[in-house]
């Protein structure tokens, strides 16, 4: 579902980083279903209806729209035109009657989004400018000592490589369209049955893949070197005949073995079987033409191409390694986020926790929907180093859930001031009270002032940045007091500290997982009772 949604949201030129949609999405509790997708694009910030539609007004809302199907597994259906709609018109048989409806947009508002994109496309210009260099060097090699030969063996070193990265990447489970079409295609025919059979692993533990992409691209490096250097020609050559003359057994088995024992086909093997072949043809061709002179092999140069390939295979071997064990990490810890961001896990460990009579005074310092159901309590320091980390997580949360959460502000006490007479929290205070507190804008403003303050962590240089219009006040010092005797008698020992609802944010959990759990936690968390717990009363 999640390379669907994300090809989806790539044709209505959405900027979506497609390992994070991944993440969101089977990260959800509810994965697959519709909430998780709902629960995505608001965490995205994109725009989007969910309605229940009759059949006959389909063509009535605007493209485009996603329509579920209720089948296993999050089944859904793209529909961008009035061509989609008539084409997958018996698909409809099982749509559910419900309509997501997304506006595209240019920009998505989640910074993570950003950020994740952004390594993305660096990784992609880092691809194709490594690509552009390898293909401009073989070019230059090509014309400066063309031969018929020379092209046909880059051509099979090239399309065996790249069937290796295509046999490599369905061990990290990447997918792409065509390729699972190509493989799927036919009678009889299951290219992840072969490649996860014992038979596909050399020596045990070898894989196909590896060997394969090694074989071929160790070969093109190779090629610089008989481009390159003339002298070692004759040596390269028949060494690579060996080789060839090598792989037509491991040919043969591979075809034994996929008729016979697994009784399938693997397309891509086949492809790779087909290479090999083609290559024994060249080298024989070679052999023949007295290019290749096996007598004047030397021994010396044997040992170092032989020892030299084992390095590189070994070096690609322990490079997949590292691959696929991140890339278990990685599903790893989708599940596991399935089951921290499960609403009734939450509340289950939230419940255990510290549980504090949080009164709102009259002056409280806190940005979102001062109503929301999600109450959020902020124990900080204005000089804390991990409160300004914490902090951007805040500010995430809030502009992503701002009808639905807000976070209030308690200041530990600083002795910090400025030209000795007032504190940064008088002074933050003090200006909170008279340009801020009852405004239009008061969270917006408020979020604005600690942003800032958080940026600078300096009373002089803040004080130039937002100048009071009048003395400290009475009001300003009962908030301040308001706020050191509650830490006080709460007993909060580090900062930052966070409450949800009145409840500390159990050990496991970070501010920025909230994100993850507001929605559920709004459906859920008023429909259970809170269990007795240490409660301080303040």
């Amino acid at each position: 579902m999640d390379d669907f949604l994300y090809q989806f949201m790539k044709r209505l030129n959405i900027p979506v980083s497609q390992r994070y949609l991944k993440t969101l999405l089977q990260s959800h509790e509810a994965y697959p279903s519709l909430l998780s997708i709902a629960d995505t694009f608001q965490r995205l910030g994109l725009n989007y209806h969910i309605q229940r539609v009759a059949r006959e007004s389909l063509n009535t809302i605007s493209f485009p729209y996603l329509l579920p199907l209720e089948r296993s597994g999050g089944d859904i259906i793209a529909i961008e035109n009035e061509r989609d709609l008539e084409e997958k018109a018996d698909e409809l048989v099982s749509w559910n009657g419900v309509v997501i409806e997304i506006e595209p947009a240019g920009v998505v508002s989640d910074p993570q989004n950003k950020s994740e994109l952004g390594r993305e496309r660096l990784a992609k210009v880092a691809s194709i400018v490594v690509l552009s260099s390898v293909g401009a060097l073989i070019t230059v090699l090509l014309i400066n000592s063309f031969s018929f030969f020379g092209a046909a063996w880059l051509a099979t070193c090239f399309a065996g490589a790249a069937l290796g990265y295509l046999l490599f990447a369905k061990e990290l489970g990447i997918k792409y369209q065509a390729i699972e079409a190509f493989c799927n295609a036919g009678v009889n025919t299951n290219c992840d049955k072969v490649l996860e059979s014992g038979g596909a692993k050399f020596l045990g533990t070898l894989r196909l893949s590896d060997l394969t992409f090694s074989f071929f691209l160790f070969q093109a490096l190779l090629f610089t070197l008989f481009s390159a250097f003339d002298e070692v020609r004759g040596e390269i050559l028949s060494l690579l005949f060996i080789a060839s003359m090598v792989a037509i057994p491991a040919t043969v088995y591979s075809l034994y073995y996929q008729y016979f024992r697994m009784k399938t086909w693997c397309r891509l093997c086949l492809l790779t079987g087909l290479v090999l072949i083609l290559q024994s043809i060249l080298f024989t061709g070679s052999f023949f033409a007295s290019e290749v002179i096996i007598a004047e092999l030397k021994f010396g140069s044997m040992l170092c191409l032989g020892t030299l390939f084992v390095a590189f295979a070994f070096g690609v071997v322990l490079l997949s390694e590292r691959l696929i064990d991140a890339n278990e990490d990685f599903e790893k810890a989708l599940s596991a986020g399935r089951v921290k961001n499960s609403a009734g896990v939450f509340m289950h460990l939230l419940f255990q926790q510290k549980h504090l009579a949080i009164n709102s005074g009259e002056y409280e310092i806190l940005i979102g929907n001062p109503d929301a159901e999600i109450r959020v309590t902020m124990a900080s320091n204005l000089f804390c180093n991990p409160c300004k980390e914490q902090h951007k997580f805040v500010q995430e949360v809030v502009s992503t859930y701002s009808d639905k959460v807000s976070v209030a502000f308690r200041f530990v006490k600083s002795s910090k001031t400025l030209d000795g007479i007032v504190s940064a929290n008088e002074y933050l205070i003090q200006y909170w009270l008279t340009n801020i507190f009852n405004s239009p804008r008061e969270s917006d403003l408020t979020e604005l002032m600690l942003k800032d303050w958080y940026d600078l962590m300096d009373i002089n240089k803040f004080s130039d940045q937002y100048p009071l219009s009048q003395e400290i006040g009475q009001a300003t010092y009962d908030v301040e007091k308001s706020h050191a005797d509650w830490i006080l008698a709460s007993e909060i020992r580090r900062t930052p500290t966070f409450f949800v609802n009145g409840y500390e944010l159990p050990q496991n959990y970070k501010i920025k997982d909230l994100t993850g759990l507001i929605p559920s936690l709004v459906e859920s968390l008023y429909t259970q009772q809170f269990p007795g717990s240490k409660e301080v009363v303040t």
